[in-house]
């Protein structure tokens, strides 16, 4: 990252438990986009892939740059905010100090 130019940056990190998700963009320059979502999984059958709703016992937060489908159940992310997912698939989200 050169301080005289924007950094866009993205990036998600996972222990297999806990989920921490950035969308950051340095200066004035728009942040590229990031969405999640709760209670559903991406399944995939016979090469065809769609969103379904999760039972109880499959439970699911996806994280991605863009929704995977045209529901509505995305929600985007503001620039400069960090997405917090618990080991209970809690999510939540608060702002980024940036200085």
């Amino acid at each position: 990252m050169a301080p005289d130019r924007p950094s866009l940056l993205n990036l998600v990190v996972c222990d297999g438990e806990r989920i921490v998700a950035t969308r950051y963009t340095s200066g004035e320059v728009p942040a590229n986009s990031l969405y999640y979502s709760t209670g559903q999984m991406r399944v995939c059958e016979e090469g065809l892939c769609r969103m379904v709703d999760a039972g109880p016992e499959d439970q699911a937060v996806i994280v991605a740059s863009e929704p995977l489908d045209k529901g509505d159940r995305w929600t985007e992310v503001e620039p400069n905010h960090l997405v917090l997912v618990t080991p209970e698939l809690e999510v939540s989200t608060r702002p980024m100090e940036v200085r």
